[in-house]
């Protein structure tokens, strides 16, 4: 292979391969697009800065609004959180707090930080997982599915003790 002179064009094999890639290029980019239209999951819209104390104070407030009892073996309280409302909750010490019942079929706007280390927030069979982090409030919609097994009564929707995230500070 021969390097060409200043005006003479590039050789048509080097054309071929300039044009194999930028069409692989724009298929991979129509697969992405296509992927993220397709998407039936509920995208993260929302994140802020928070006070830690501020925020815990916010949770407070929600538990003590919603409070419908105690789970016994924890001793943590359970919020009945009515449909379309704003759900705070805050991961610490290993569990998230407050622990709450939510409608099936109900959107919800959850609110989540943490208060102590990184944790992860994941909610089952929707595909849902987010990592949580102190001093940032992720706050995202979250629609729950009509459930056979809630009869359309209240499911125990949160998972009880959040994962934490390896290596995290």
């Amino acid at each position: 292979m021969s390097i060409a002179a200043e005006n003479e064009p590039p050789p048509r094999a080097e054309l071929a391969w300039i044009g194999l890639l930028l069409g692989w290029a724009g298929v991979m980019l129509l697969i992405l697009l296509a992927w993220r239209a397709g998407a039936d999951r509920p995208l993260l819209n929302e994140a802020y800065r928070v006070d830690p104390a501020a925020y815990a104070s916010k949770v407070a407030a929600m538990t003590e609004r919603y409070q419908a009892g105690i789970d016994f073996a924890t001793g943590v309280p359970v919020a009945r959180v009515p449909a379309g409302a704003d759900v705070y909750l805050l991961a610490r010490e290993g569990r998230w707090y407050p622990f709450v019942e939510l409608d099936a079929g109900s959107s919800y706007r959850l609110h989540l930080s943490a208060a102590d280390a990184p944790s992860r927030f994941a909610v089952a069979g929707s595909g849902l997982s987010v990592e949580v982090h102190p001093g940032f409030e992720l706050v995202l919609a979250l629609r729950l599915p009509l459930s056979a097994e809630a009869g359309g009564g209240a499911v125990r929707a949160i998972v009880q003790e959040p994962s934490f995230i390896a290596g995290a500070p």
